[in-house]
């Protein structure tokens, strides 16, 4: 297939009218989804836990037209890291090939906040940098735009740099220098035994007692559960969070994954007995559980941190307990597990050269 015959379009909608292979998102009327999204009708042949897996996969195939049924057109929803890189590997299948492992690990670190090398975390912050009106080096041709647009730009911007972008790194250290000294901060706390951490097996919980918030990045490179709690100690009390692990919400094919399940019950019965007044207790499947302030930040809860800690692990296996079920797709042939891709980035420096 000849790359230069293919575009790229930020689609919110359906894209019944133009034949086109939708990537991460999941666009109505796409001919091919290469997608690890809940609901999506990926080819089984090309599931992977990672949407630049899936797209590998495909790009790995001798008979794409079969499934591009004329297609050269790609589409997705939303920008990202795990979108911005499938649309790449469809567009250039032939080369995306000799930067497979480069390209999982910096799925990996944006989409499921791993940290799988430290050029791949850095270049996943330099691309969400982008589309941060305060960071981004396009700030001012995205404002006034809509998320379409924005959308739009932000994939023609960054497209044309990969793969380069991916291993120069170093070239935006302006981006990714101020967040990425804070996951390092955040995990050398962890490592000097200043956040400690609790593992509740049975409820896939570990509990994080840390003196501050902490990046999702430091907790997953230690802990054992896909469900976190931190507790942060505070005058007259102590400030909670609770979230799953992201990649549980998506179509997870290397393993069973970790149920998710709704605790607004428990925020409201937690709210019920808290004796602080700062805030109220929360849930929503995005943000958590937490107690919060009206602006959104963490406020003091007077709630003993140990009585927290036994509600939030009964809440969790009352619910394991009910849908006895994960999303596991079941066995079959596929490729090795992609989680936590640990090969130097340098070593796939070839495939610039």
């Amino acid at each position: 297939m000849a790359d230069d015959t293919w575009q790229f379009i930020l689609q919110e909608g359906s894209t019944k009218r133009l034949p086109a292979v939708a990537v991460d998102g999941i666009v109505e009327g796409a001919v091919l989804t290469l997608s690890h999204w809940p609901g999506n009708d990926t080819p089984e042949r090309f599931w992977d836990d990672l949407s630049t897996g899936c797209a590998l996969r495909f790009a790995a195939t001798r008979d794409k037209e079969a499934y591009l049924k004329g297609a050269r057109t790609v589409v997705n929803n939303h920008f990202d890291t795990d979108g911005v890189l499938p649309a790449w590997i469809v567009m250039h299948s032939k080369e995306a090939l000799r930067h497979r492992r480069v390209l999982l690990s910096a799925a990996e670190a944006g989409d499921f906040r791993h940290f799988t090398t430290p050029e791949a975390v850095q270049f996943t912050l330099a691309v969400e940098a982008y589309e941060d009106p305060d960071r981004s080096p396009i700030a001012a041709e995205l404002e006034g735009l809509d998320s379409t647009e924005a959308g739009q730009l932000l994939y023609d911007t960054i497209l044309p740099k990969l793969p380069k972008m991916l291993y120069d790194v170093e070239a935006y250290a302006d981006l990714w220098r101020e967040p990425y000294r804070a996951i390092l901060d955040d995990k050398a706390l962890v490592d000097a035994g200043k956040a400690t951490r609790t593992e509740h097996l049975d409820a896939h919980l570990s509990v994080f007692d840390a003196p501050r918030e902490l990046d999702p990045m430091a907790c997953y490179a230690t802990s054992r559960g896909d469900r976190l709690l931190l507790r942060i100690p505070a005058e007259d009390g102590r400030r909670y969070r609770f979230w799953y692990r992201t990649y549980t919400w998506f179509d997870i094919v290397s393993r069973p994954t970790t149920p998710r399940h709704d605790l607004s019950a428990l925020a409201e019965a937690l709210d019920g007995e808290e004796p602080s007044e700062e805030g109220r207790w929360t849930f929503n499947e995005w943000d958590g559980l937490s107690f919060a302030a009206p602006d959104g930040r963490l406020a003091t809860s007077a709630l003993p941190p140990e009585q927290v800690v036994a509600q939030v692990k009964e809440a969790l296996l009352r619910g394991d307990q009910e849908s006895m079920s994960s999303k596991f797709r079941g066995p079959k042939k596929r490729l090795p597990s992609r989680l936590m891709v640990t090969t130097p980035m340098r070593d796939q420096r070839d495939g610039l050269r």
